[in-house]
């Protein structure tokens, strides 16, 4: 990659603009020849994963259609009537490509810096228009199976707050309003989740709006990268 920037230097009393260019072998990786500290980079959120989520929320719904005969084990799976709720909530259902992305994020890094490492960028997502942390959104997929196994809205938004207690309030409210954006349909559409969805203040305590985002999407072409996000279902791959 080609680094190009137009540094302005001092000859004498004359003022000299130059074009200066370096080549460096690494993907996606440029070096500053400028005089002074190095600009701090920007930290990138990780790529946009519309796509293969969204494919993976709607295909839930279809596999519920072609499989009533397991409707009543996927349910139990994720009532939490039984059991402890935080190892319910890590054993009842999962979108593996979200609460782990060191799996496939590693061509995103350096292709561009997404997700950028060592930051609180590093373990984040692009969804429509902000950044969030992937397991947080993972648990659109848990408003879909709720609502399909005819659970409410409030109490599916209940228990995603109750199972990301651990990690402190904004994990929980993401959590929640993924969850409840599931309920409601997501990605076909429904109402808001919530009253205070149009609040930026309030929705850049729950996303990540320090981290800029970064243009690539998901594709399923890179290493690691697959059509449509695994989810597991009370031990069911529903996708």
């Amino acid at each position: 990659m080609t680094l190009q920037r137009r540094l302005s230097v001092f000859k004498g009393k004359e003022l000299i603009k130059e074009d200066v260019k370096k080549f460096d072998p690494r993907p996606g990786r440029c070096v500053w020849m400028g005089e002074g500290p190095k600009p701090k980079e920007e930290d990138k959120c990780g790529p946009s994963v519309y796509g293969p989520l969204s494919r993976a929320v709607n295909e839930i719904r279809a596999w519920w259609t072609r499989n009533p005969d397991k409707h009543e084990k996927v349910c139990e799976a994720i009532s939490f009537r039984l059991g402890n709720i935080y190892d319910m909530a890590m054993t009842s259902w999962e979108v593996p490509q979200l609460h782990n992305t060191g799996g496939w994020i590693g061509p995103y890094q350096q292709e561009e810096g997404c997700a950028t490492p060592g930051t609180e960028c590093e373990p984040t997502i692009w969804l429509q228009g902000r950044c969030w942390h992937s397991a947080d959104v993972a648990y659109v997929a848990f408003g879909a199976m709720r609502k399909l196994c005819g659970f409410g809205r409030m109490s599916t938004g209940i228990l995603a707050e109750a199972a990301k207690l651990p990690y402190g309030t904004k994990h929980q409210a993401a959590a929640r309003y993924w969850a409840e954006k599931g309920w409601l349909g997501w990605p076909a559409g429904g109402e808001p989740p919530l009253a205070r969805d149009a609040d930026d203040a309030v929705m850049d305590y729950w996303s990540y709006p320090g981290c800029a985002r970064c243009t690539m999407r998901y594709d399923a072409a890179l290493p690691g990268g697959i059509w449509m996000f695994q989810v597991d279902w009370g031990g069911e791959f529903v996708t």
